[in-house]
């Protein structure tokens, strides 16, 4: 049985992804994860003027999933 993760554990496994606000741009982000094989736990996007700002939570290596993310051109 899954245990809930305490308040730090969890911020600790917290990545925040910078992308532009256009239809395709969560899109990018899954995909660069899923062909990782890194699973998203939790998803919360928010508009911030022309940017969208997601937040993710992964069950997987979130080094690994940052270091993607990073070198993907998203923006």
């Amino acid at each position: 049985m899954n245990q809930p993760l305490s308040d730090n554990t969890a911020r600790a496994r917290r990545i925040i992804v910078i992308v532009p606000d256009e239809p395709g741009s969560l899109a990018r982000v899954t995909q660069v994860l899923a062909e990782a094989e890194i699973n998203i736990e939790e998803i919360d996007g928010r508009l911030v003027g022309d940017l969208g700002v997601l937040t993710l939570r992964t069950s997987d290596d979130n080094d690994l999933a940052r270091s993607l993310l990073d070198s993907d051109s998203l923006l």
